[in-house]
């Protein structure tokens, strides 16, 4: 059993990391599956999500595909968003007194996140069809119009 766990989830880990979706997205379903306490499963992979994004941001800083004003916004408004997450899920967890209501806020999550890729995904293949994707290392925003 253990075997097969490990492979299962380093095939997920595997496949998270080449589609760019964070690692926690998939595994925490995995790690559900496994019957890992919930809130052990969230809490891995809400680390994971922040480890991820984390290192995307520092990679899109440092090659200055991302204004460094847009970063700290967002960053700051991380932040609060996780606090009041976490207050919010704990106050709920400790009013109903079970905490499968965390697995139901997971896959609602997931299936929100999966519904607005779809939907994203649709309205930039209407506007630009196949032909709107940029070159990898070009630069966009600000950092574009600042030059090297």
């Amino acid at each position: 059993r253990v075997r097969h766990s490990c492979s299962i989830v380093g095939v997920a880990a595997i496949a998270a990391g080449l589609l760019g979706v964070g690692g926690g997205m998939v595994l925490g379903p995995i790690f559900l599956e496994l019957q890992m306490n919930p809130q052990v499963a969230s809490a891995t992979s809400t680390f994971m999500v922040l480890l991820m994004a984390s290192c995307t941001i520092a990679q899109f800083i440092i090659f200055g595909m991302l204004d460094r004003s847009f970063a700290t916004w967002y960053c700051g408004v991380g932040v609060v968003g996780a606090v009041v997450g976490t207050k919010g899920a704990k106050a709920l967890v400790t009013k109903l007194g079970r905490t499968s209501v965390l697995v139901f806020i997971l896959a609602g999550l997931l299936y929100g996140s999966g519904a607005l890729m779809v939907v994203t995904g649709g309205v930039q293949l209407t506007r630009t069809g196949l032909t709107g994707f940029r070159p990898i290392c070009a630069r966009a925003g600000a950092a574009a119009a600042e030059g090297d």
